[in-house]
């Protein structure tokens, strides 16, 4: 592996999900108070910026390709040039690095390490904090499989992902001590879905560096609400060989005829007993590890 650059930002704040942490929800707090932050000498990437300029992919590629022999690797600077507006320390969220919603089902991103790295190799790790949200595996199971639908993927049915993980029981301290693996030498700080619907703006105040950022009524994203039960049934049905595009515009048509239904519920006392209790063993786990 090459050395890292030495000219990264003074200071890298990096919040990699989970989704449906209230990711998105964070992020248009933290966009309405872009200026302030900016003030207080904190430069934060929007959402539709990080997206538009296809940030994620370009670290990725940069790191990939020149794991080849004397290929020059692009600092971070340089990459993230087209981005800045002035101050040096960087804010990014963005829970797209480590994968999307139908890799949370899967068992909290297979690929983490692998997405991770690009990063850290680019990175100043003693000068970088991670962020990471979770939460309670009975409410994100079902949040994660409905926006997995409403993203267009083609996946199995809510009970296979179920079975698997009332089997296999991944945990978010195993997910923790990955992403340790991959920063070993950067701080590491984590909260709560709970935490965050408690009092969002300490926790966006937390991830932005700032000691109070203003008061701002920042509306629930209707596009990351939960499905419901009859949107979820018509879309399960779709032809799975549709074209993404018209599976995507079927899928929007679908959610927005059917806003008024039940929302998708696909647990059983029991079992929402059962990952509710793993859920709380494995915060226990969490909280033994010496975390902020």
């Amino acid at each position: 592996m090459q050395a890292k650059q030495e000219n990264a930002p003074i200071e890298w704040r990096l919040h990699i999900g989970a989704h449906k942490t209230a990711t998105t929800h964070l992020q248009d707090i933290l966009a309405a108070n872009r200026h302030q932050l900016a003030v207080a000498g904190f430069d934060y990437f929007p959402r539709n910026l990080v997206r538009q300029s296809k940030l994620a992919s370009v670290i990725n590629q940069n790191y990939w390709q020149t794991q080849r022999p004397y290929s020059r690797r692009i600092s971070l600077e340089e990459l993230v040039m087209p981005l800045r507006s002035g101050p040096e320390k960087i804010i990014v969220s963005e829970e797209n690095i480590i994968g999307n919603s139908a890799q949370l089902l899967k068992g909290l991103y297979p690929d983490l390490q692998s997405r991770l790295v690009p990063w850290s190799s680019i990175m100043d790790e003693r000068k970088t904090t991670v962020f990471v949200s979770l939460r309670n595996f009975a409410d994100v199971l079902p949040s994660a499989y409905s926006q997995a639908l409403r993203d267009g993927s083609v996946i199995p049915p809510f009970r296979h992902f179920l079975a698997f993980w009332l089997e296999k029981r991944p945990k978010w301290s195993q997910f923790i001590s990955r992403v340790r693996e991959v920063f070993p030498n950067s701080r590491l700080r984590v909260w709560t879905f709970d935490e965050y619907s408690e009092n969002s703006l300490r926790i966006a105040s937390l991830l932005g560096g700032v000691a109070n950022l203003k008061i701002i009524d920042v509306p629930i994203p209707r596009q990351t609400k939960i499905l419901s039960w009859e949107a979820i049934n018509y879309i399960e049905k779709l032809d799975p060989r549709l074209p993404f595009l018209e599976r995507r515009q079927r899928i929007l048509d679908i959610a927005s005829s059917t806003v008024e239904s039940d929302p998708f519920s696909p647990l059983n006392k029991f079992e929402r007993n059962e990952l509710a209790d793993y859920y709380m063993r494995d915060m226990e786990l969490i909280r033994s590890m010496g975390l902020d």
